[in-house]
């Protein structure tokens, strides 16, 4: 009998259970971030890419770098004055918590 986890995970990875198949899927996928959560997120891959304790394998290695260099790209904030602020904010943010003006 497969667990509800194991099923979940064959249908996530493609594989068939009956025939132990596996279909690689090429199309992309788009995620939509706040800018809060955009910031909180890249603040975390920087320290899991530079710690790598979370990091498993290779593959994983390579989509947790590309997924920081595309946030990279598109956020200002890590070069601004005051970055640690504004990541701070930004959980604030995500947290529903007000922010403070200091």
């Amino acid at each position: 009998m497969v667990s509800m986890v194991e099923g979940r995970r064959r249908h996530e990875s493609g594989v068939d259970a009956a025939q132990g198949d596996v279909e690689v899927r090429a199309e992309g996928i788009e995620l939509r971030l706040t800018r809060a959560e955009a910031l909180v997120f890249f603040e975390w891959l920087v320290t899991v890419n530079e710690g790598g304790g979370l990091i498993v394998d290779e593959a994983e290695r390579r989509v947790l770098h590309d997924l920081e260099s595309q946030l990279e790209a598109k956020l200002v904030e890590p070069f601004q004055p005051g970055y640690a602020r504004l990541v701070d904010a930004a959980k604030k943010t995500v947290l529903g918590a007000p922010i403070s003006e200091s």
